[in-house]
C-alpha cells in the first residue's frame, strides 16, 4: 500500500522504539498527495475568530477563520517550512472538532515543523497526541472537567506519547468540583510517555497529581504553582528511566512532593 493508506502510516508511526516515524523515507514523502505538504518557508500566523470565514486564508484578524477545524486543516502531514502559529479566539466553538462529552483534542502522525497554538485564556479543552514528530507548544486554556470519571480511577487527561517535543504554558487545572472518591493518583493533570517536554506555569486547584512522565520521556517543569486535593497526594512521578526537572515549585499542600519507580528521576524538589 502506499504512504497515504492509514494503515500504511501507522505501520511505520507504531514501531517508534526502533525508529518508527523517523525512517520515512523521501520515496514514501513523495508518494503523499501534495495537499499533506507544505513547504512554504514563511513564518504564518492563522486567526480563528467566532466572526471569521472559512473561506477567508486566515492570515490576520480581519480574514480569520470562523472554525477551529479550518485552521487544524492548515496542520499538514508533513512540514518543511517555516513555524505555524494558529491564535484562537474567544467564542470560537471548538465543540465540532473535540471529541464528545470530553472535549479531547486529538492529534497523530506529524513530521516536521515548528507549531504554536494560543487559546487566549478563552476555552477549556484536552490535548492528547500521540506520534507528533515536531515542535509544538499549547498555551493559555483550561484543562477540560466532564465530572463524568468522578467515581473513577481515570479521568481526561493532557496525554503526549513519542512526541517529540511538546511545550505547555500557563494552563490552569481546577479539580474543586471533583468528588472526593474521583481521580485517584492514576490520573495526573500531565501524562508524558516517551515524549520529551515542558509544562510551565501551570496552575493546579485540588489535584491529584500533577504530573506523571514515563517510559524515557523528559519534563522541564517551570513554576508550578496551587494545592493538591490532600496531603498524601503526590504532585510528581517518574518512572521507566523518565526524568523530571523542576525550577522554582509552587505547589502547596503534599506532604510528599514526588516519587520514583524503575529507574525514574526527578530534579529540582527537595
Amino acid at each position: 500500500c502506499g504512504l497515504a493508506s492509514p494503515t500504511h502510516m501507522k505501520q511505520h508511526a507504531h514501531d517508534h522504539r526502533k525508529g518508527g516515524p523517523d525512517e520515512i523515507t523521501p520515496e514514501m514523502i513523495g508518494a503523499m498527495a501534495g495537499d499533506e505538504i507544505d513547504d512554504n518557508p514563511a513564518d504564518l500566523t492563522y486567526y480563528v475568530r467566532a466572526n471569521g470565514n472559512d473561506d477567508n486564508d486566515g492570515l490576520s484578524e480581519a480574514t480569520a477563520f470562523r472554525t477551529f477545524g479550518k485552521a487544524m486543516s492548515m496542520w499538514k502531514r508533513f512540514t518543511f517550512g517555516g513555524k505555524r502559529t494558529f491564535n484562537i479566539g474567544s467564542g470560537v466553538d471548538l465543540t465540532p472538532d473535540l471529541t464528545p462529552n470530553h472535549r479531547e483534542w486529538k492529534v497523530e502522525y506529524k513530521w516536521g515543523g515548528e507549531f504554536v497554538f494560543d487559546f487566549n485564556n478563552a476555552h477549556e479543552l484536552v490535548p492528547q497526541f500521540e506520534h507528533i514528530r515536531c515542535k509544538v507548544r499549547i498555551q493559555n486554556f483550561t484543562r477540560f472537567h466532564s465530572g463524568i470519571f468522578d467515581g473513577l480511577t481515570v479521568g481526561e487527561w493532557c496525554s503526549f506519547e513519542n512526541c517529540l517535543f511538546v511545550d505547555v504554558n500557563n494552563v490552569k487545572v481546577d479539580f474543586t468540583k471533583v468528588s472526593p472518591e474521583g481521580y485517584s493518583a492514576n490520573t495526573p493533570a500531565f501524562n508524558f510517555t516517551q515524549t520529551r517536554g515542558r509544562v510551565g506555569e501551570a496552575t493546579i486547584t485540588k489535584v491529584r497529581t500533577m504530573l506523571h512522565a514515563g517510559e524515557f520521556s523528559f519534563v522541564f517543569v517551570y513554576n508550578p504553582k496551587g494545592t493538591v486535593r490532600e496531603s498524601s497526594d503526590i504532585p510528581f512521578n517518574a518512572y521507566n528511566g523518565a526524568i523530571i526537572d523542576c525550577l522554582l515549585y509552587g505547589i502547596t499542600g503534599a506532604t510528599t512532593k514526588f516519587q520514583v519507580d524503575r529507574g525514574g528521576q526527578v530534579f529540582g524538589i527537595t
